[in-house]
């Protein structure tokens, strides 16, 4: 449940931030749109994998998850997106292999089911007041702290939220967020933090990747800019479901759900074209042995084989 780490994996809890309410070191504050201006390196983004990588949350470089800044617009996919994850921003295991990324990368977006992760240092669910598993309406109350907002429709979504139970210590949990229906196909949605709080009380302030995006701050970063249009859209369609743009926001971004066609297309093919091969008929099979009267239970016992077509790569061995 945890995701391993990455060749740009950073050690959770590192990054310092004082951007947000408190403000931005190094950031000249006047009025309007990208209205504050410094380079990437004075506000601690890694700007150098921002293309593959997402700089809202610098713990792990896939995070926060899922995440539509890993994909591509493609105008042949009933979503009108594809997912693109570099195969160098991937996880391995323990053995450090790499996932291979060839699959993922078919995809219209993402599963239905898929839980939802980021990183936030020191949070504390309960002091929060985040939805647990035993009061999901809570999810839905007007100052949530962790909305789910289905953009293609502006309905609230509801969810459980825990951390991750399995986490190692000395990298700290990430947060979990698991919606208590599956998402919609096909449909978009956007994720926000807000007055998220630590075991004292306190505040957790944004990190710096998501505030030169929340407070307009002009980074002169042609990577990091590119993705402004958007996460603005983005805000402003939480902010017509109540979220405010200020400083209480930790995090938000958003992300596609896979088509139904997507999603179920090879099934189908498999079936269809295994129902055609054999048309009205069965498959052909050959009878090996006949056993009467095997036990008390078991009047006539028939072993054979038949003959089915094979979908799998490799002939089905394990690895298939």
């Amino acid at each position: 449940r945890r995701p391993t780490t990455t060749t740009e994996g950073r050690r959770a809890g590192t990054t310092t931030t004082t951007a947000g309410a408190t403000g931005t070191t190094g950031a000249t504050a006047t009025t309007g749109r990208s209205s504050r201006r410094a380079t990437a390196a004075s506000l601690g983004v890694d700007a150098t994998t921002a293309g593959r990588c997402d700089v809202l949350d610098p713990a792990r470089c896939l995070l926060p998850f899922p995440n539509d800044h890993f994909t591509v617009a493609d105008g042949s996919t009933p979503t009108g997106r594809r997912v693109r994850f570099d195969p160098a921003s991937m996880p391995a295991n323990s053995n450090g292999r790499v996932v291979d990324p060839t699959e993922w990368n078919r995809n219209d977006g993402f599963s239905p089911g898929a839980m939802i992760v980021t990183y936030v240092p020191g949070l504390d669910l309960g002091r929060t007041g985040a939805a647990p598993i035993t009061d999901i309406g809570r999810s839905l109350r007007a100052d949530a702290p962790i909305v789910l907002l289905d953009v293609d429709t502006g309905v609230r979504w509801p969810y459980f939220a825990e951390m991750d139970a399995q986490a190692d210590p000395a990298e700290g949990a990430l947060l979990v967020i698991r919606p208590a229906r599956n998402l919609t196909e096909g449909h978009r949605y956007a994720v926000a933090l807000r007055n998220l709080r630590t075991s004292s009380g306190a505040t957790i302030s944004a990190q710096r990747g998501f505030t030169i995006y929340r407070d307009r701050i002009a980074t002169g970063n042609a990577t990091l800019e590119a993705r402004r249009t958007h996460l603005d859209s983005v805000l402003n369609q939480l902010g017509a479901a109540g979220v405010a743009r200020d400083s209480s926001l930790f995090l938000a971004w958003d992300f596609t759900v896979a088509s139904e066609r997507n999603l179920s297309s090879r099934m189908l093919h498999i079936r269809d074209d295994a129902f055609a091969s054999i048309g009205s008929g069965a498959p052909a099979f050959t009878v090996t042995s006949v056993t009467d009267d095997v036990d008390s239970r078991i009047f006539r016992r028939v072993e054979g084989t038949y003959q089915v077509p094979n979908y799998l790569t490799n002939g089905g061995a394990p690895g298939s």
